[in-house]
């Protein structure tokens, strides 16, 4: 997600595979996978339009504020969200870290 943000965020116009480039850097399968994805669900839209610079900005208000996981757990960010690290266990399971200075 934090990808995709920073490229709508440094982009005034969009390419798809610009944008593919950015979100899997050179891992071919991934940007297949999401084609795949993409023409197998109908999804139709334009390869290259002009980025809404008001969109973006009214995007990122919002942008991961709350994260939802499972059911009726939700996590509230309000801050730096560098400091939320993703991960995925042995086991498969997905999980977040929270790093912090001092508790409140």
């Amino acid at each position: 997600m934090s990808n995709s943000k920073h490229y709508f965020d440094s982009n005034k116009q969009f390419d798809e595979e610009s944008y593919l480039d950015s979100l899997f850097g050179k891992q071919a399968d991934f940007k297949e996978e999401f084609k795949l994805f993409q023409s197998e669900s109908n999804w139709e839209s334009d390869d290259n339009f002009r980025v809404s610079q008001a969109a973006v900005k009214k995007q990122n208000k919002v942008f991961r504020s709350v994260i939802k996981l499972d059911k009726n757990f939700h996590i509230y960010v309000h801050g730096n969200r560098n400091m939320i690290e993703r991960g995925t266990d042995a086991n498969g399971r997905k999980f977040y870290k929270l790093y912090f200075d001092h508790e409140e």
